[in-house]
């Protein structure tokens, strides 16, 4: 479910954004999927020495993950996503 710009802007008055981060797949793991994104953004990145190299941004649409699986090799990037959620604080569910 998505929700409609209006409908966000009040969730964010009410209750607290929390920002999410997740890896999908790694650089130098063995590839065992190919991702096809419905939504989301996500970011793959590159290790540059002692830092991070953006190689791609994806946003609501893209696919991931093929390289590893036509070539038998490890991941070239890892591939992170970040989503927003909303969450309500425990006390508001007791009376």
């Amino acid at each position: 479910m998505r929700l409609q710009d209006h409908s966000s802007e009040l969730l964010r008055l009410v209750l607290s954004p929390k920002f999410l981060a997740a890896t999908c797949c790694r650089e130098g793991e063995e590839g065992d999927n190919f991702y096809i994104i419905e939504s989301g953004h996500f970011k793959a990145t590159k290790a540059d020495g002692d830092k991070e190299k953006l190689l791609f941004a994806y946003h609501d649409e893209g696919a991931f993950g093929e390289l590893a699986l036509m070539y038998n090799c490890p991941r070239a990037a890892t591939v992170t996503v970040r989503v927003l959620l909303f969450a309500t604080p425990a006390q508001t569910w007791y009376c």
